[in-house]
């Protein structure tokens, strides 16, 4: 028996929208003109959960792909998101963002090195928009 892969990342949409959703019963939730700390992870993980119904409904209609798990593609990912953790400790945030990206695009099926370099470029535009713009101390550079 296969597990239908559209069906797995449903239910796993639902999990992650539940957990973060019973977290945020226990911040104030305030008001809409004067937000507390936990609308903005009720009303995501309110959004989160309609999709992840969404997906898990479709999957029930359609006959999707099964469900294949690479060791490759697991190690791959869990090396980048390492090597973000000790670059962004030991050299800067930057140079770890580039090499997480790196690291986890191949396993894609499809890499490619332009757009694995655009993505990186935009992910450190934004971090450095959120640096300059929102003030956040980020260790970018």
């Amino acid at each position: 028996m296969t597990i239908n892969r559209d069906l797995a990342k449903g239910l796993s949409l639902l999990a992650i929208a539940l957990f973060f959703g019973l977290q945020a019963r226990f911040y104030s939730l305030g008001t809409l003109g004067r937000a507390g700390p936990g609308m903005f992870p009720l009303v995501v993980s309110a959004l989160l959960f309609l999709v992840g119904l969404a997906i898990v409904v479709r999957a029930r209609i359609m006959n999707g792909d099964g469900l294949a798990f690479k060791a490759r593609n697991i190690a791959l990912v869990a090396a980048g998101l390492l090597s973000f953790v000790l670059l962004s400790e030991h050299v800067n945030m930057l140079v770890g963002l580039v090499a997480m990206v790196l690291i986890t695009s191949y396993a894609a099926s499809d890499f490619k090195l332009s757009r694995t370099l655009a993505l990186s470029a935009v992910l450190a535009s934004v971090a450095l928009a959120m640096k300059l713009g929102l003030g956040l101390q980020l260790p970018l550079y």
